[in-house]
C-alpha cells in the first residue's frame, strides 16, 4: 500500500489547513490512518480528520511536518508533508 497526501489551504497563524490521505490500492480493506505533528500543541494541533489548526502566535517561516500512518497493512505505511507558516 501507499499513502498520498493532499494539502488544502495555506498555513497561516490562527488558520486551519486540511490534509487528506489517499490510500492505494483503492480496495485496501483497512482505511484507518493515524495523524501526528512534529511540533507541540502551542504551535499546532491535528484532529482525526487531518485538519491542522495553527496557533495564532506561530511565527512566519515555522515548518510543521504532518505525518500520516496507514494502519491497514502488515507493516504500517507512512507519508509526510511539510507546511510552512506564511
Amino acid at each position: 500500500e501507499t499513502v498520498e497526501l493532499t494539502v488544502k489551504g495555506v498555513a497561516r497563524p490562527g488558520g486551519t489547513v486540511s490534509v487528506s490521505a489517499a490510500l492505494a490500492p483503492k480496495e485496501a480493506g483497512n482505511k484507518n490512518v493515524e495523524w501526528s505533528l512534529d511540533v507541540g500543541e502551542e504551535i499546532a494541533t491535528i484532529n482525526e480528520k487531518g485538519q491542522v489548526k495553527i496557533a495564532g502566535e506561530t511565527a512566519s517561516g515555522t515548518i510543521i511536518t504532518v505525518t500520516c500512518k496507514a494502519l491497514g497493512t502488515p507493516e504500517p505505511v507512512v507519508a509526510t508533508v511539510k507546511l510552512e507558516v506564511q
